[in-house]
Parts: structure tokens; C-alpha cells; sequence
């Protein structure tokens, strides 16, 4: 009996996890590239972010992107556009659009 309930605890457990991943991710679109840089300007409703992107792929304009936006660092993304898995560096997030804009063409020295 003991057993059962540490197999269904952790279950639950794995699940939780899994649903406060999914949670975290948020759709987001491309709405700024420059073809000589790797940065991106992301627009996830009404707040902008920067990524830079760290693997292979290249973002697009109008790309839907899933990842975790709410801090920055290396995330997994996930191009809904392209069905394209890749690893992006969220530089800065919860950007306001003008933020985003000046920030953007400080990392790229524009």
C-alpha cells in the first residue's frame, strides 16, 4: 500500500512539473530582424523581449516562437512556424516597445 502511494505521489509529481513547464513557455512573434545580426525583437502580447539566437535556425519576421520569456538566459525554443526546435538567450524581457527598439540597436551598434 505504501508503495502505491509513493508511485501515484510521484506521478503527480512529474506531472506538475511538466504542466508549470508548459505554463512558463509563452507564444510569442518575430517582429524585428536584421540580416547581419543574430538578435531578435520578440512582441508576446502587450511586452517586448530580446533573444539572441544560439543555434542553428534562423528567426524570420512573423515566426511563432515558443519559450520561456519571463527571465533571461539559454531557453529552448520551439519555432512554431517552422517546426524547428532551437536555443535562444533571452538578453532582456518585459520591454516596453520603444525599450526594445533602443536596446536592440545598442546590442547590435546600430
Amino acid at each position: 500500500m505504501k508503495s502505491r502511494k509513493s508511485l501515484i505521489i510521484m506521478v503527480l509529481s512529474v506531472l506538475l512539473m511538466a504542466l508549470a513547464t508548459e505554463a512558463i513557455s509563452e507564444e510569442a512573434v518575430v517582429v524585428y530582424d536584421k540580416d547581419s545580426v543574430s538578435y531578435y525583437i520578440l512582441q508576446t502580447g502587450e511586452s517586448y523581449a530580446i533573444v539572441k539566437r544560439c543555434s542553428s535556425g534562423k528567426l524570420q519576421e512573423d515566426d511563432q516562437l515558443k519559450c520561456d520569456l519571463q527571465s533571461s538566459g539559454t531557453k529552448e525554443a520551439f519555432n512554431t512556424t517552422k517546426n524547428q526546435k532551437m536555443t535562444v538567450s533571452v538578453e532582456f524581457f518585459g520591454l516596453t516597445r520603444r525599450q526594445a527598439v533602443e536596446k536592440y540597436y545598442k546590442l547590435c551598434g546600430l
